[in-house]
C-alpha cells in the first residue's frame, strides 16, 4: 500500500507545479531516500504513473512529466481509469469462467478507448483500504464483481462514484438504481 501514497504524493507534486511538463523526476534512489520505502514500491508507483500517461520513462536518461495542455493530469487520466473490484484473490478471478470472460471483454472494450482497467481483490484487504485505494486512484467509475460489502457500496455512494455490480444480487443489501 505504500506505492499507492508515494502514487498519490507524485501525482499532487505535478499537478502543484513542483514538476513541470518535460521536466525530469528524481532518480529512483532519491526517491527511495525521499520516502524511505524499497525500490519495489517506487517502481510500482512510477509504473502506475506511466500507465496513467503522467510520466514516461527513458532508459538511462531518466523519468519524465508528459505534457497534458489545459488540464491538470489528474483530472485527465480519471476519465481513462476503471476499477475492478473484485471478491477473493486475483488468481480466483482469473480461474472463475465468468470472471475471466467479463474482464477480458471490458478490458477489449477499455483498450479500444484508450481506457484502463485496475484491479483490487478484496481477500487480503479491508473494505476501509480498498476505498482508500478508490480515493488515491480517483477512477471514472468502478466494477464490483460479488461485493455486498454494506462499506464499500456507501462509500462509492458517498464519493458519487459510478458503480456496476456484476453477479447474483444480494437482496438483503438494499441498492439504490
Amino acid at each position: 500500500m505504500k506505492f499507492l501514497s508515494i502514487y498519490k504524493k507524485l501525482l499532487e507534486d505535478i499537478n502543484g507545479g513542483i514538476y513541470k511538463q518535460g521536466d525530469s523526476l528524481p532518480t529512483l534512489k532519491e526517491l527511495i531516500k525521499r520516502f524511505g520505502v524499497s525500490k519495489t514500491a517506487i517502481d510500482n508507483a512510477l509504473r502506475i504513473l506511466v500507465r496513467d500517461g503522467v510520466i514516461k520513462r527513458v532508459r538511462s536518461q531518466g523519468t519524465f512529466v508528459r505534457s497534458m495542455p489545459g488540464k491538470s493530469i489528474l483530472d485527465s487520466t480519471r476519465q481513462s481509469r476503471i476499477l475492478f473490484l473484485g471478491k477473493g484473490t486475483l488468481e480466483g478471478l482469473i480461474v472463475d469462467d465468468f470472471a475471466n470472460r467479463t474482464v477480458l471483454g471490458i478490458n477489449n472494450v477499455l483498450i479500444k478507448t484508450n481506457r484502463s482497467l485496475h484491479f483490487i481483490a478484496l481477500r487480503r484487504i479491508s473494505a476501509a483500504e480498498a476505498l482508500a485505494i478508490i480515493d488515491a486512484i480517483k477512477p471514472a467509475g468502478v466494477i464490483l464483481f460479488a461485493i455486498y460489502d454494506k462499506e464499500i457500496i456507501n462509500g462509492l455512494k458517498e464519493r458519487k462514484m459510478p458503480a456496476v455490480c456484476l453477479d447474483t444480487v444480494d437482496h438483503s443489501i438494499p441498492l439504490q438504481q
